[in-house]
């Protein structure tokens, strides 16, 4: 899963926090600059939101329902977005159009996509125009940005950093064999620890089993030995009794699994469809929040346009 990036990037990606923000009409013409190149700039916020800015390249991910991006809705900084199936529950009605709130400001969902299975290196659940910000005056946005313009990924990233004061967060050389099983490892510890624990427990409980149950029984093998038995023959009793043993006990603990799997489903499922409700109603209260809030400021400004006026 590590071998295969998030976002449709390419393993020459680079990455900078930008705490002071980046200038968009800047980062827009970097981004030109290299078009020839194919080149995508990403800009990451919190709850898996990413603005997008593709020059001389498509941006498709696996779409569900409508389309995605086009050269032209760059090009006339359109406030669109796409979302995953799974964040349509964010959508708002406005003008007859689906929307959502991105940064105060609402985009028009123009399409729905199918996130990859990748769990380690993770799409993200929105993707909105960055050239969007293009119509606002000295606009600087804070983040984390991803370069990535092939061959010329580099010289994009140095020119980056010399436009802006960038931190760096990620280069080509993290994509190594060793920082990819790096990454897979600390993203699946929680997953991969229980499981190397648990079995080291069954091989040590196992070893222990099958002492004891030698031990038990070597009053028989010394019986057996004395009337004429070979050590071959005693040892071909012995594996065909563990083995019937182990295959009872094997079926036994794939019944219990398969009972135990079937209730830690519905527990999880359960779960997850109470979370999902809880979040719909927190992101209800924000979308109250901020209409509210639009509609005091549309107020305000109403009030000294009548006010100049008079």
């Amino acid at each position: 899963m590590t071998g295969k990036l998030q976002d449709l990037l390419s393993h020459s990606y680079y990455s900078y926090a930008v705490p002071d923000g980046a200038d968009v009409g800047t980062l827009l013409n970097l981004a030109e600059r290299y078009r020839n190149s194919g080149t995508l700039i990403l800009r990451y916020k919190e709850n898996g939101t990413c603005g997008v800015y593709a020059a001389g390249r498509e941006f498709t991910p696996k779409m569900s329902s409508g389309r995605s991006f086009l050269e032209s809705d760059f090009q006339s900084h359109s406030k669109t977005a796409i979302i995953s199936d799974t964040s349509t529950d964010q959508l708002k009605k406005i003008d007859g159009r689906s929307c959502i709130l991105i940064d105060n400001k609402y985009f028009e969902v123009i399409g729905t996509f199918s996130r990859s299975d990748n769990i380690v290196n993770r799409d993200a659940n929105v993707y909105y125009n960055l050239s969007a910000y293009k119509t606002e005056k000295t606009v600087k946005l804070r983040g984390q940005y991803a370069l990535d313009a092939g061959t010329d990924s580099a010289q994009l990233a140095a020119d980056f950093q010399n436009a802006f004061q960038a931190d760096s967060i990620h280069t080509p050389e993290d994509l190594s064999f060793k920082n990819r099983l790096h990454t897979a490892i600390f993203n699946q510890a929680i997953t991969i620890m229980p499981l190397i624990l648990v079995v080291l427990m069954i091989l040590l409980n196992s070893i222990n089993v099958t002492l004891n149950w030698i031990d038990k029984r070597k009053n028989e093998l010394i019986t057996r030995r004395i009337c004429g038995a070979t050590t071959s023959a005693l040892m071909l009793h012995l594996s065909r009794d563990y083995i019937l043993l182990v295959t009872i006990s094997y079926v036994f603990g794939f019944a219990v699994v398969a009972v135990a799997s079937h209730f830690i489903l519905i527990y999880q499922l359960s779960l997850e469809y109470f979370t999902q409700i809880w979040y719909n109603r927190d992101m209800e209260k924000e979308l109250r929040a901020n209409a509210r809030k639009a509609d005091a400021e549309t107020q305000y400004e109403i009030r000294k346009a009548i006010i100049r006026m008079l």
